[in-house]
C-alpha cells in the first residue's frame, strides 16, 4: 500500500503534534499540583502558551504581564521546595 507523498507527511506531522500535546499534559498534570485558585491555568491555555510561535509572530503581552508571569512562576517554585 502506497501514498502520496503529502498525505504521509501530513500523517507523520500529526503523529508529533500529538505527541507535543502527550507530553505537555503530563507537564501540565505535575505542575498543576503547584497550583491554586489565583495561579490555575487551564491545559488548553497551557499548551497554547507552550506552542512554539509562528515566524514573524511576537510576544504581544505587556510588560506588566510577563513581569506578573514571571512572579507566578517564582511562588509555584518556592511552593514545590517547602
Amino acid at each position: 500500500m502506497s501514498l502520496p507523498l503529502d498525505i504521509g507527511i501530513d500523517l507523520v506531522v500529526r503523529a508529533f503534534e500529538k505527541r507535543s500535546e502527550e507530553k505537555a499534559w503530563e507537564r501540565w498534570l505535575v505542575e498543576i499540583q503547584g497550583m491554586d485558585q489565583s495561579n490555575f491555568i487551564s491545559f488548553p491555555a497551557y499548551y497554547e502558551k507552550l506552542k512554539p510561535k509562528k515566524k514573524g509572530d511576537r510576544d504581544r503581552r505587556s510588560e506588566e504581564e510577563i513581569l506578573q508571569d514571571a512572579e507566578s512562576i517564582l511562588k509555584m517554585m518556592k511552593k514545590r521546595s517547602s
